[in-house]
């Protein structure tokens, strides 16, 4: 009976914390979503705007270290998508102009993103601006002209929404 009780009171808690856990995701699919519905109001954001309207999105995605747009550009005939705007800004200036796709993990997931037309996740990466070197996930949401919906013609991919997440953090909670 206390082996049944204890196995019973362990899978109660494994669920529990799965679904504390998938809420924390579920937060930053939001948070990316209202990133991406900024960018679908405005033909410019400015960085300035970016980080007024992503701190108060931090206040409530708090496995969020920073959020970023990383804007498409075309160079040898390849897409390049380099972090333009950050918020925080402070603690995070080395990031910008970071190449996303110098990246081969994140590269591999703005693939999956852009076929998918939706979030994607990249592998778990070390940031090269950080010294304390703790495994970082960055989300990324497809920003399109016109749309989001996936099931929607949308125009060109504009770039991407980014949230820099410690897993950590997330998982300690």
């Amino acid at each position: 009976l206390e082996v049944d009780a204890a196995a019973h009171r362990l899978e109660n808690a494994a669920l529990e914390r799965s679904l504390s856990i998938q809420r924390g995701f579920a937060v930053v699919s939001d948070a990316l979503d209202a990133v991406a519905g900024l960018y679908d109001a405005s033909v410019e954001v400015h960085p300035e705007e970016f980080e007024a309207f992503s701190l108060r999105l931090l206040d409530h995605a708090w496995s969020v270290q920073a959020f970023a747009f990383a804007p498409v550009s075309v160079r040898d005939g390849e897409e390049r998508f380099a972090i333009a705007a950050i918020a925080p800004r402070e603690g995070n200036e080395a990031l910008l102009g970071y190449e996303l796709t110098s990246s081969f993990e994140i590269a591999g997931a703005i693939e999956k993103a852009t076929i998918a037309r939706d979030i994607a996740a990249s592998p778990a990466i070390f940031l090269p601006h950080e010294v304390d070197a703790k495994p970082t996930h960055l989300m990324l949401m497809p920003i399109y002209d016109g749309a989001n919906d996936p099931f929607s013609s949308a125009g060109e991919l504009r770039g991407f929404a980014v949230a820099i997440v410690k897993i950590g953090p997330l998982i300690d909670e």
